[in-house]
């Protein structure tokens, strides 16, 4: 099914990117031109809510590499990100060990925050970040 990049809310604070069954890395490349190209117009940073939740257990190939790049390519406006989803999964759980392992060995500092619904999401958004 793929990548869904999406507004989380009507005020264009939070963007969401949706995780729904099978999806490859060129999907997800895809899916950060989509955001790019909203943060390019933009001065501040803006969170983002990667919601895995509807996502296949089954992880795409490659991704010690690919997230590496990701976190050490991100846009400069990039903010807070929050990762939604069943923290028993598979995905969630590989996704945290490459995390850790980045974390270790990278130059790009960046910190994850998980969560395991939406709801839990917006609020550790909410309490980190005063959009008013």
């Amino acid at each position: 099914m793929g990548i869904k990049v999406t507004w989380d809310d009507p005020e264009q604070h939070t963007i969401r990117y949706i995780f729904a069954g099978e999806w490859n890395w060129g999907e997800v490349f895809s899916a950060i031109n989509i955001s790019d190209s909203w943060l390019n117009e933009r001065e501040q940073k803006t969170p983002f809510i990667i919601d895995l939740r509807k996502s296949d257990d089954k992880v795409a190939e490659k991704s010690l590499g690919n997230v590496r790049r990701l976190v050490e390519k991100a846009h400069p406006h990039t903010g807070l990100i929050v990762i939604v989803g069943f923290s028993q999964s598979p995905v969630i759980q590989l996704t945290k060990s490459i995390l850790a392992m980045l974390e270790r060995i990278s130059t790009a500092k960046r910190t994850f925050y998980f969560a395991d619904t939406l709801d839990d999401a917006r609020s550790i958004i909410s309490k980190k970040i005063d959009f008013a």
